[in-house]
């Protein structure tokens, strides 16, 4: 049998593969039931076990096809680490093993419970208890940490709750992506890639929001503990889930790693679903906005810092500090004030705060006599203060005349103020006018040098200007157009100068950072399909890879020649105009080519052709030839590709005379 891919997927013969269904017996004593979940490199069923107890069990082993060494080591590396544990609130490992075809699994206790918010929704549960719910979680992270694991994926579906003899039990389950901090989980090879993002977006921390997650410790398990507790009392995430499913992976990350969230109540009180989440608690909206105000909000927020050494050291110190608050406790989240400390101390000792004002006033009774006797003395001080105090009325005038004699200069100061603010308004308002002219003109004007510098002062004085005046929203719109003008004209040229630059990696001999130029081209080039100059970049990329792909030897490397010279030439035959000629060569650098690659290169090539072609087109001659190359394509363009340049060109041909 080969040896698993460290790239990809291993694919066993057909011969190999072992069929997993209900019924099966694996390991001669493990009868599986039913499947129960599913991820992205295991799969876990309900499973009887057979001998030497029988019981019911979760069997967890990697899905049919997926045995890399990565995903083995991923997997050996979960099992480990749960193997490692013996905590009641984490679910445990019963044996490990392997299957008749190799494929490793591991048997655990079967968790028959809800994720913790729906269990908490469900049952209705007040704040409190989901605080002392939540607790024992945070005990059961920091019995991981204490084994040197970092679990990196805490969020509701990974923390369930089942009943044991009616009393709520939560299980920490799924150790797939955990992290060892000290020794090795396991002998195999095992890291995260340097461009892999390990974790769910709403549940990490911002250490975890980056490429390299090199620099992560127990710490971030504790800010997603804080980001579950947020939850748990207001019913969403501290960024909404509708953000991370309209915005990309960089904006996903970076507002992961630099937006401070609401506090909890803050959010509370904004919500238009607030009446229903406080049902949910078993409260009123008010009576739960205001539970949540102070304390609440500086115990979650504190787990929630940006900076890792401003949240709580430990995850059982996170759970200690929830614990003084259901305690009547002071919080170590809120700053060591008098005041603070004073209100603690009344709420927990009421009887003594009771008899502070009767002992007050027993020596407020006995300090009277002593007054008495000095208030004669006090009688003549006051005599003498009063001749004081004329003299100091004479000069409190004196000072009044110098305040009158200020206070008219500053109104001055402030008439010549007002008339500056007028004239720079009047500023903005003609520099946004003119931006409105040179934006509307902008597919014509952004490639010339002096129109680009021109907009670029008069976008600096905007910005300058625009924070001290109001803006109506046109003109907000036109600060954003050209934002994004001049994100797109940046984009574009840095698209076109990658493509330059791998040329001459090629021609120094750099095959990496060819690669690295080629990749960024890749990317950046399709989003400009109607500009021709970038169609001619990225033909020029396609012949750049095939004149520096490697070559094999004997009857490969002819057929490679053959595609090499038929791809080629297609190219040749688009840049000089003749479709029909380039569309005949592809047909043949297709039926040439040695695999999948080099066949959607070829697809590719001459679908930018002919979306060239169909911009260029300005006859009902041409709208025909692009019609009969469409003809020519044979089977191997796709379907989806073909229909949609058929129906521009049967549009244009219906609006052509």
């Amino acid at each position: 049998m080969p040896e698993p891919s460290t790239t990809g997927p291993y694919l066993p013969d057909p011969d190999d593969r072992e069929a997993i269904a209900a019924g099966t017996v694996v390991a001669g004593k493990y009868k599986l039931l039913e499947a129960i979940g599913e991820g992205g490199m295991g799969e876990v069923w309900m499973a009887q076990q057979i001998e030497p107890v029988k019981r019911t069990i979760a069997l967890k082993l990697i899905k049919s096809g997926m045995d890399s060494k990565t995903v083995v080591a991923r997997f050996e590396a979960e099992r480990q680490a749960l193997s490692m544990m013996d905590h009641p609130n984490i679910a445990r490992v019963l044996d490990v093993g392997a299957t008749s075809a190799g494929r490793p699994f591991f048997v655990m206790e079967l968790v028959k419970g809800t994720p913790i918010t729906d269990f908490c929704d469900q049952r209705k549960l007040t704040p409190r208890q989901r605080l002392e719910l939540f607790v024992p979680v945070c005990l059961a992270i920091q019995h991981a940490h204490q084994k040197g694991i970092i679990h990196r994926d805490i969020k509701p579906s990974n923390v369930l709750v089942a009943l044991h003899d009616d009393k709520p039990v939560p299980k920490v389950i799924d150790f797939g992506v955990a992290k060892a901090t000290g020794t090795p989980l396991t002998e195999k090879t095992l890291h995260t890639a340097f461009e892999q993002v390990v974790g769910t977006p709403a549940y990490m921390s911002p250490e975890q929001a980056t490429f390299n997650q090199l620099d992560i410790d127990t710490r971030s398990d504790v800010y997603s503990l804080g980001v579950l507790l947020y939850e748990l009392l207001t019913g969403t995430t501290p960024i909404e889930r509708e953000r991370f499913k309209q915005a990309a992976l960089m904006e996903i990350l970076r507002v992961v790693r630099e937006e401070e969230p609401p506090r909890p109540s803050t959010r509370l009180s904004s919500t238009v679903t607030k009446a229903s989440i406080a049902a949910q608690r078993g409260t009123e909206p008010a009576r739960l906005t205001k539970e949540l105000r102070a304390e609440l909000d500086w115990v979650v927020m504190k787990s929630l810092e940006k900076d890792r050494t401003r949240r709580y050291e430990t995850a059982s110190g996170f759970a200690a500090d929830v614990q003084r608050y259901l305690g009547g406790e002071a919080v170590q989240a809120h700053p060591p004030s008098v005041s603070y400390r004073m209100k603690k101390f009344i709420r927990k000792h009421t009887g003594l705060a009771i008899a502070a004002p009767l002992i007050f006033l027993a020596l407020i009774g006995a300090a009277a006599g002593t007054v008495y006797g000095w208030n004669r003395a006090e009688a003549e001080r006051l005599s003498n203060a009063a001749r004081q105090q004329a003299e100091q009325d004479r000069d409190v005038a004196n000072s009044l005349r110098r305040d009158v004699s200020d206070a008219l200069d500053r109104e001055h100061r402030t008439r010549v103020a007002l008339e500056q603010a007028r004239e720079r308004e009047h500023a903005l308002r003609e520099g946004m006018e003119k931006l409105t002219s040179l934006l509307s003109r902008r597919s014509r004007n952004l490639a010339n040098p002096s129109t680009v510098t021109e907009a670029m002062e008069l976008r600096a004085q905007a910005q300058f200007l625009a924070p001290t005046l109001p803006m109506s929203r046109n003109e907000q719109e036109v600060l954003a157009q050209l934002e994004r003008e001049f994100t797109r004209a940046i984009i574009r040229a840095r698209g076109l100068r990658a493509v330059s630059d791998a040329e001459q990696c090629v021609a120094e001999g750099d095959d990496e950072a060819k690669l690295a130029m080629v990749r960024f081209a890749r990317r950046t080039l399709p989003e400009f399909p109607n500009d021709a100059d970038c169609r001619k970049a990225y033909i020029r990329l396609d012949q750049l890879e095939m004149r520096s792909a490697p070559t094999g030897t004997g009857s490969a490397f002819g057929a490679q020649v053959l595609f090499r010279e038929a791809y080629e030439d297609s190219l040749e035959r688009f840049r000089t105009g003749d479709l029909a000629g380039g569309v005949g060569s592809a047909n043949h650098a297709w039926r040439k080519a040695a695999d999948d690659a080099g066949r959607g290169r070829v697809c590719d090539m001459t679908c930018q052709a002919l979306d060239f072609f169909l911009v260029t087109a300005s006859t009902r001659d041409q709208l025909h030839s692009i019609a009969a190359a469409l003809k020519a394509s044979e089977d191997w363009l796709t379907d989806k590709r073909k229909s949609r340049i058929e129906s521009v060109v049967n549009e244009a041909l219906r609006r052509e005379p």
